[in-house]
């Protein structure tokens, strides 16, 4: 501590410690000798006073995010597509025009030849600019789809789905929620149809947007296009496509119990989107075993909605491609469907275990004839139990829902499912078949043993070598206790294998 009074004779040397804070007038005197240099870290607290001089270096690198605010003074001319953000680090030279991918890029133009044995599904990505930079079609207005937002509640790396165009458009950029504001690598990829059981790798999928992408979090979308070379996603009425949207950081979409993967989620008259699923700690399938944090191991998550929007027009490019002939469908009998009589019921369940991918299209089924019904099928994920069956669809998803009319025949073809709903190798899922003026069904194997009857649910009873249809319960309501005894469900399935 500095004394009350001045000495009577000044100190030989400078006290040992300056102050911890500079004081608030200056000292007496200076202070023996300044300091060889300034300081390499800056004060805890402003100075009283500025400093003479900028701090004694720049920093070493571009800081990781553009500055909040625009230049100073404008550019002499105006960019056509707002900047990249920028480098880690400065390049050694400057670059002759920025760059817009980090990717080589995918040809504009259809091959001479076809790239595979096999035709494609009739999807082409083109350019957007036709002759002259203008959109066939003239001035298509650009629709954002779906106009209501599913509600983010989930995050992963990247997430997969299907939509199919109801009608010819072009999608030319989406946009997502992500988990939280930050800047990372963002790619979106696209391939024709299903993306089962192609989540394991690249292979067969198009790379369509690749940046560094300052990412908005929940509450507000991250915009991500135009795609590469002004690309567009065109599809004609009745193609599917896939998407996967992927990045470093992570990604926000929805779950609910109340879908199930390839359920309709979303439907505008023009475009559907379907349940996906989500793919967690790492790209592709590189998060599943041991990489994953779950105790199974497990990387991909079903179902998860796409939170985000789409946006194409309804505008068709002058380029086509040559089409081809839709995927045929298989379409099962179960060796019951001409004995089936039983009619104490109104419902009826069974389980279908899938040997090979698949993707169920629709059914036909077995009722009264000459009697207009309304027909409802539920389907869920796994073996139903009794309680699942009891008051309540809780856990079922509605897969169709319709009116037949009055017919001769007691075999009715129902409208397939849209998209189609698609099993993997070994998965089973459960369906509930309900007609609410009755269907008819053959009577289970324990249900014809005299005289003591049981319930032989679960029993195989129709396969290919494809599928495998179980025995199940029926009900005499729709969402009632079961009968104690266990049935067949007769029919036809529609089919296709996906590989």
């Amino acid at each position: 501590d500095p004394t009350k009074e001045p000495t009577v004779q000044p100190t030989n040397y400078p006290t040992k410690q300056p102050t911890k804070y500079p004081t608030n007038s200056p000292t007496k005197q200076p202070t023996g000798s300044p300091t060889s240099r300034p300081t390499n870290d800056p004060t805890k607290e402003p100075t009283v006073q500025p400093t003479n001089y900028p701090t004694k270096q720049p920093t070493g690198s571009p800081t990781s995010r553009p500055t909040s605010g625009p230049t100073k003074e404008p550019t002499a001319q105006p960019t056509n597509y707002p900047t990249n953000p920028p480098t880690n680090y400065p390049t050694k030279e400057p670059t002759g025009a920025p760059s817009r991918t980090n990717q080589p890029t995918i040809s504009l133009a259809p091959t001479y030849q076809p790239t595979t044995a096999f035709p494609s599904w009739g999807n082409t990505i083109l350019p957007t600019r036709l002759g002259g930079g203008e959109v066939e079609g003239g001035d298509a207005a650009t629709i954002q789809f779906p106009d209501t937002f599913f509600e983010p509640n989930r995050v992963s790396n990247g997430t997969m789905f299907t939509v199919t165009a109801l009608q010819d458009l072009s999608i030319s950029a989406l946009s997502t929620y992500t988990s939280e504001v930050s800047e990372g690598l963002v790619q979106v990829y696209v391939r024709p149809g299903s993306y089962v059981p192609h989540t394991a790798s690249d292979e067969g999928w198009t790379l369509i947007f690749n940046q560094e992408v300052y990412q908005r979090g929940y509450d507000e979308l991250t915009h991500l296009g135009p795609f590469l070379e002004d690309q567009l996603v065109y599809l004609r009425g009745g193609d599917s496509v896939s998407f996967y949207v992927y990045t470093t950081e992570k990604l926000s979409y929805h779950y609910s119990d109340e879908w199930s993967e390839g359920i309709t989620v979303a439907d505008d008259g023009s475009l559907k989107m379907y349940a996906g699923i989500a793919l967690a700690y790492g790209k592709w399938e590189s998060g599943c075993g041991a990489a994953s944090l779950q105790p199974d191991g497990e990387c991909k998550f079903a179902p998860r909605v796409f939170s985000g929007q789409l946006e194409y027009s309804l505008s068709t490019p002058t380029t086509t491609t040559t089409t081809t002939a839709p995927i045929p469908s298989i379409e099962f009998s179960t060796p019951n469907r001409k004995k089936a009589q039983s009619d104490d019921c109104k419902g009826i369940t069974f389980t279908l275990e899938a040997k090979q991918n698949i993707i169920l299209q629709g059914m036909s089924i077995v009722v009264m004839n000459n009697i207009a019904s309304e027909v409802h099928i539920y389907t869920r994920n796994g073996i139903y139990t009794e309680n699942s069956l009891t008051n309540s669809d809780d856990g079922w998803t509605l897969l169709y829902e319709g009116k037949i009319p009055e017919q001769q025949n007691k075999l009715v073809d129902l409208d397939d499912f849209g998209q189609g709903l698609r099993l993997a190798a070994g998965e089973v899922r459960s369906f509930y078949v309900f007609s609410r003026k009755g269907l008819f069904y053959t009577d289970g194997e324990g249900a014809m043993a005299f005289p003591d009857p049981y319930i032989t649910e679960g029993t195989p009873y129709a396969e290919d070598s494809s599928i495998v249809i179980h025995e199940g319960r029926g009900t005499k309501g729709l969402f009632r206790r079961p009968l104690e005894t266990s049935g067949k469900w007769a029919g036809i399935l529609r089919y296709h294998n996906d590989s």
